[in-house]
Protein backbone atom coordinates (compact mmCIF):
# COMPACT_ATOMS: atom_id res chain seq x y z
CA UNK A 1 0.00 0.00 0.00
CA UNK A 2 2.80 2.37 0.91
CA UNK A 3 4.50 1.71 -2.44
CA UNK A 4 1.26 2.50 -4.27
CA UNK A 5 0.89 5.85 -2.48
CA UNK A 6 4.47 6.80 -3.28
CA UNK A 7 4.03 5.73 -6.89
CA UNK A 8 0.82 7.74 -7.31
CA UNK A 9 2.40 10.80 -5.68
CA UNK A 10 5.38 10.62 -8.04
CA UNK A 11 3.06 10.17 -11.00
CA UNK A 12 1.07 13.29 -10.04
CA UNK A 13 4.25 15.31 -9.56
CA UNK A 14 5.50 14.15 -12.94
CA UNK A 15 2.27 15.29 -14.59
CA UNK A 16 2.66 18.72 -12.98
CA UNK A 17 6.21 19.07 -14.26
CA UNK A 18 5.32 18.24 -17.84
CA UNK A 19 2.62 20.89 -17.92
CA UNK A 20 -0.30 18.56 -18.39
CA UNK A 21 -2.83 21.36 -18.93
CA UNK A 22 -2.47 22.49 -22.54
CA UNK A 23 -4.62 25.55 -21.85
CA UNK A 24 -2.40 26.94 -19.11
CA UNK A 25 0.85 28.80 -19.73
CA UNK A 26 4.04 27.11 -18.61
CA UNK A 27 5.24 27.52 -15.07
CA UNK A 28 8.76 28.94 -15.03
CA UNK A 29 10.86 29.12 -11.89
CA UNK A 30 12.92 32.21 -12.71
CA UNK A 31 16.52 31.88 -11.70
CA UNK A 32 16.20 28.07 -11.64
CA UNK A 33 14.69 26.66 -14.87
CA UNK A 34 16.83 26.51 -17.99
CA UNK A 35 15.95 27.31 -21.57
CA UNK A 36 15.20 24.19 -23.62
CA UNK A 37 17.21 25.59 -26.54
CA UNK A 38 20.30 27.38 -25.20
CA UNK A 39 20.33 25.85 -21.68
CA UNK A 40 20.83 29.25 -20.03
CA UNK A 41 18.96 29.95 -16.79
CA UNK A 42 15.70 31.81 -17.42
CA UNK A 43 15.92 35.05 -15.43
CA UNK A 44 13.73 37.68 -17.07
CA UNK A 45 9.98 37.16 -17.38
CA UNK A 46 9.52 39.89 -19.99
CA UNK A 47 11.45 37.84 -22.57
CA UNK A 48 10.21 34.35 -21.62
CA UNK A 49 8.24 32.00 -23.86
CA UNK A 50 7.02 28.44 -23.79
CA UNK A 51 4.78 25.83 -25.31
CA UNK A 52 2.97 22.60 -24.59
CA UNK A 53 3.44 19.86 -27.16
CA UNK A 54 0.95 17.16 -28.14
CA UNK A 55 2.51 14.81 -25.55
CA UNK A 56 1.67 17.49 -22.94
CA UNK A 57 5.34 18.22 -22.31
CA UNK A 58 6.25 21.79 -21.45
CA UNK A 59 9.13 23.57 -23.19
CA UNK A 60 10.48 26.79 -21.66
CA UNK A 61 12.67 29.48 -23.22
CA UNK A 62 14.59 32.53 -22.03
CA UNK A 63 14.24 34.33 -25.37
CA UNK A 64 11.50 34.23 -28.02
CA UNK A 65 14.23 33.61 -30.58
CA UNK A 66 15.23 30.44 -28.72
CA UNK A 67 11.63 29.22 -28.96
CA UNK A 68 11.63 29.83 -32.73
CA UNK A 69 14.96 28.05 -33.24
CA UNK A 70 13.84 25.10 -31.11
CA UNK A 71 10.59 24.76 -33.06
CA UNK A 72 12.45 24.73 -36.39
CA UNK A 73 14.96 22.15 -35.19
CA UNK A 74 12.60 19.74 -33.48
CA UNK A 75 9.33 20.08 -35.39
CA UNK A 76 7.29 19.03 -32.36
CA UNK A 77 3.55 18.96 -32.64
CA UNK A 78 2.54 21.97 -30.55
CA UNK A 79 -0.80 22.38 -28.80
CA UNK A 80 -0.30 25.98 -27.64
CA UNK A 81 2.49 28.55 -27.49
CA UNK A 82 2.78 31.46 -25.05
CA UNK A 83 5.00 34.51 -24.76
CA UNK A 84 5.23 37.05 -22.00
CA UNK A 85 4.24 40.64 -22.55
CA UNK A 86 7.37 42.80 -22.48
CA UNK A 87 5.56 45.56 -20.58
CA UNK A 88 3.30 43.70 -18.14
CA UNK A 89 4.96 40.26 -17.96
CA UNK A 90 1.53 38.67 -18.40
CA UNK A 91 1.34 35.47 -20.44
CA UNK A 92 -0.13 35.94 -23.92
CA UNK A 93 -1.12 33.28 -26.43
CA UNK A 94 1.55 33.68 -29.13
CA UNK A 95 -1.02 33.66 -31.92
CA UNK A 96 -2.66 36.81 -30.54
CA UNK A 97 0.53 38.66 -29.47
CA UNK A 98 2.23 41.37 -31.50
CA UNK A 99 6.00 41.08 -31.93
CA UNK A 100 8.72 43.64 -32.46
CA UNK A 101 12.02 42.46 -33.89
CA UNK A 102 14.88 44.92 -33.66
CA UNK A 103 18.64 44.67 -33.61
CA UNK A 104 18.51 47.41 -30.96
CA UNK A 105 16.43 45.33 -28.50
CA UNK A 106 18.69 43.66 -25.95
CA UNK A 107 17.15 40.26 -25.24
CA UNK A 108 18.83 37.44 -23.27
CA UNK A 109 20.24 35.65 -26.32
CA UNK A 110 20.40 38.66 -28.62
CA UNK A 111 17.54 37.73 -30.95
CA UNK A 112 15.94 41.14 -30.42
CA UNK A 113 12.33 39.92 -30.32
CA UNK A 114 9.82 41.20 -27.78
CA UNK A 115 6.07 40.59 -27.49
CA UNK A 116 3.24 42.90 -26.50
CA UNK A 117 -0.52 42.50 -26.37
CA UNK A 118 -1.62 45.12 -28.91
CA UNK A 119 -0.48 46.81 -32.10
CA UNK A 120 -0.88 50.15 -30.35
CA UNK A 121 1.64 49.06 -27.70
CA UNK A 122 4.00 47.86 -30.42
CA UNK A 123 3.80 51.17 -32.31
CA UNK A 124 4.38 53.11 -29.08
CA UNK A 125 7.46 51.02 -28.29
CA UNK A 126 8.78 51.45 -31.82
CA UNK A 127 9.00 55.19 -31.21
CA UNK A 128 11.92 54.45 -28.88
CA UNK A 129 13.45 51.53 -30.79
CA UNK A 130 15.48 51.99 -33.95
CA UNK A 131 15.45 49.49 -36.81
CA UNK A 132 12.36 47.66 -35.57
CA UNK A 133 9.58 45.87 -37.44
CA UNK A 134 6.23 44.53 -36.27
CA UNK A 135 5.16 40.94 -36.94
CA UNK A 136 2.45 38.49 -35.99
CA UNK A 137 3.44 35.01 -34.81
CA UNK A 138 2.79 33.17 -38.08
CA UNK A 139 5.07 35.56 -39.99
CA UNK A 140 7.69 35.43 -37.25
CA UNK A 141 7.75 31.61 -37.47
CA UNK A 142 8.67 31.85 -41.15
CA UNK A 143 11.31 34.55 -40.69
CA UNK A 144 14.99 33.58 -40.57
CA UNK A 145 16.77 34.80 -37.43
Amino acid sequence: MRFLIIFLTLLMLSACQTGSNADAPPVIRYGEDTCDECRMIINEARFAAGFINSDLQTRRFDDIGCLLIYQRKHQESIKKTWVQDYQTQAWLPADSAVFIKSSDSATPMGHGIIAVSTEESAHNLLKNINNGNIYNFSILLKKQL
